[in-house]
């Protein structure tokens, strides 16, 4: 997916975002990790939102959010770590270092 149509996925599918994974997604951002892919589609029994970031999460990892987890994933078949909101079904996930 081109970077315009990323940008505008990620825009259209925002609303869908709890504010909790919205301040990490921008808190992300600010300090310098970009986003490398989204989608929208099943991933097990669901269908989620997914958003991958490029490197590893930069910001303090957050364990207490109500109605996310955090995981760590550690599968280089897959992603290094992840926040999953369990009602929304939004997956937040974060690349290895390169």
């Amino acid at each position: 997916m081109c970077k315009k149509n990323l940008l505008k996925s990620l825009e259209n599918n925002f609303i869908f975002m709890t504010s909790e994974l919205n301040k990490i997604l921008n808190k992300e951002l600010k300090s310098g990790n970009k986003i490398k892919e989204i989608w929208k589609g099943k991933w097990g029994k669901e269908n989620i939102l997914f958003i991958l970031l490029e490197k590893p999460f930069k910001t303090a990892v957050q364990k207490n959010l109500k109605e996310i987890s955090f995981n760590n994933i550690n599968d280089r078949h897959y992603w290094k770590d992840e926040y999953y909101d369990k009602k929304k079904h939004i997956l937040l996930a974060c690349s290895f270092e390169k």
